[in-house]
């Protein structure tokens, strides 16, 4: 059962912090500040901007589902991402930015 912290009904501020018991599945919070939701999943932490109904947190729910079914890798000791794989088979890069180096 999920923690939630705040107000329940108010979509401005709100925490949720899960912590599965699947050995493979990450803990996951999400933390609603106005339209951007911060997300701790596993080490990893990344925002998602734009939220602005109760509606749009759906993508937010297909990356939990898929870091509690254990679809999440993560690398990086000190600036750590994250690949999160979706039901529907989508990738979604997650955490520092990755850009390609210039030379390579």
């Amino acid at each position: 059962m999920p923690t939630i912290h705040g107000p329940q009904t108010d979509l401005d501020r709100a925490l949720v912090e899960v912590h599965p018991r699947k050995p493979t599945a990450a803990a996951f919070t999400a933390a609603v500040d106005g339209d951007v939701v911060t997300i701790t999943a596993g080490k990893t932490w990344f925002e998602v901007f734009s939220i602005k109904t109760v509606d749009d947190l759906g993508y937010i729910g297909q990356i939990a589902a898929a870091v509690f079914a254990g679809n999440m890798e993560e690398a990086g000791l000190f600036n750590r991402f994250a690949r999160i794989r979706l039901a529907d088979g989508r990738t979604v890069s997650v955490g520092v930015v990755h850009l390609p180096l210039p030379w390579v």
